[in-house]
């Protein structure tokens, strides 16, 4: 019997399949001018996190347990830099003022909480298509859109 891929196998192989199985949505992400560097920002920042991520769930399950998960401070040098350089540029006004900007440990938790696995994406043009599986609704994607928008696209949808 084949063992299904976890989430950072797929990340990595990128076998773009369409449609997750069971619940699903579809993340799409307006690269911008900048597109090649956006993306490369924005999957480099998906793939830290899964490689964090995935050995915790293979232990423990999908069930995201937060006790399992290292401390912010310790995720942080695992992350890239842009990332973490975007998290400090900003002040607690202007986080608090943004309709999308996260402090650093909100993020983390939103991450760490989340209710979605990466199946897979696909570009067209200066578009990302973003595929994840969903473990039902509502299903809140903002740390993701955060990350893209923080890479540098001009805007991120979600369709369900």
């Amino acid at each position: 019997m084949n063992e299904i891929p976890s989430e950072l196998e797929r990340f990595m192989a990128n076998t773009w399949t369409g449609h997750a199985p069971g619940l699903w949505l579809t993340v799409r992400i307006d690269l911008g001018n900048d597109a090649d560097l956006v993306q490369q920002r924005f999957l480099s920042a998906i793939s830290a996190w899964l490689q964090i991520a995935d050995p915790i769930h293979r232990e423990y399950g999908l069930d995201r347990n937060r006790e399992v998960f290292p401390a912010p401070q310790d995720i942080a040098p695992r992350l890239p830099k842009w990332l973490i350089d975007d998290f400090d540029a900003y002040t607690e006004q202007q986080v608090l003022e943004s309709d999308w900007r996260y402090y650093y440990e909100s993020w983390v938790d939103a991450m760490e909480e989340r209710c979605w696995t990466w199946w897979g994406y696909e570009r067209i043009d200066d578009t990302l298509i973003v595929q994840l599986q969903v473990d039902g609704w509502p299903c809140p994607t903002e740390e993701l859109a955060f990350l893209a928008r923080a890479a540098g696209a001009r805007s991120v949808s979600v369709d369900d």
